[in-house]
């Protein structure tokens, strides 16, 4: 259904729109740097999202603040992914984010969840967590 409707928007906005089921950091980064934004399909559990919405929050008035250690097990412990049970019962959802931007330095690309109110649209997030956590990437020509 995604990939439909992805494909129905390139069509509309006679652009092309590749389609990859990982998240390839190099190739994001590329498509930003043309000043095309990237769609992306990622699992979705509201405990994950309460730790990112907490560091956006906090990063407004500490922007020196980091997120935790993309390499620390416990850390990726708690990284959505998929579960036929969690997905059965509701826990698990997919979840439209675009990214629009990348911070080289920390190592951190923002994207916009619009679902989750404009409090929290802007969230950062790490590439090896989206690597981690994306269903489908869509990247514009």
């Amino acid at each position: 259904a995604h990939a439909f409707t992805t494909g129905a928007f390139a069509k509309e906005a006679r652009v092309r729109v590749k389609t990859a089921v990982t998240f390839d950091k190099a190739d994001v980064i590329r498509s930003l740097k043309k000043g095309s934004p990237v769609l992306v399909w990622r699992f979705y559990r509201e405990a994950r999202e309460v730790i990112l919405r907490g560091y956006a929050e906090q990063r407004k008035s500490n922007p020196d603040v980091k997120l935790p250690d993309p390499n620390d097990p416990a850390e990726r412990k708690g990284w959505p992914k998929y579960d036929k049970a969690a997905e059965d019962s509701g826990e698990l959802v997919t979840m439209t984010s675009v990214i629009y931007g990348y911070n080289e330095k920390r190592g951190e690309f923002i994207m916009l969840d619009a679902m989750l109110g404009e409090e929290f649209q802007k969230l950062w997030i790490t590439g090896e967590e989206l690597k981690a956590t994306a269903e489908e990437v869509f990247m514009f020509e």
